[in-house]
């Protein structure tokens, strides 16, 4: 079971590719730049939560985001690990 839960709306969570650990310690603002870089390739993302609200996406769906709407996504860290908070409106398409 996970921690957390999404409790309003229409939102969904979404798990981030897993990058390549580096070997040079990078700032958070470089990390964000190649992470922003990394999201135009990102074509299947898993869904992890969704809110109350959400008709279409179910947890454990494979979506794709355009990247205009990953750009502007809300990054947060859940146990360590960086997830993107979206609106279930953002999913162009759903595998």
């Amino acid at each position: 079971m996970k921690p957390f839960k999404v409790l309003r709306g229409r939102r969904i969570i979404i798990e981030v590719p897993e990058k390549k650990e580096s070997l040079i310690k990078l700032t958070e603002k470089d990390e964000d730049a190649i992470m922003y870089e990394a999201m135009k390739a990102w074509l299947k993302l898993k869904v992890i939560a969704v809110g109350d609200k959400c008709e279409d996406v179910k947890e454990g769906d494979m979506v794709y985001i355009p990247y205009a709407a990953l750009e502007h996504s809300e990054k947060i860290d859940l146990d360590g690990t960086v997830r993107l908070i979206l609106n279930e409106g953002d999913v162009a398409i759903i595998w």
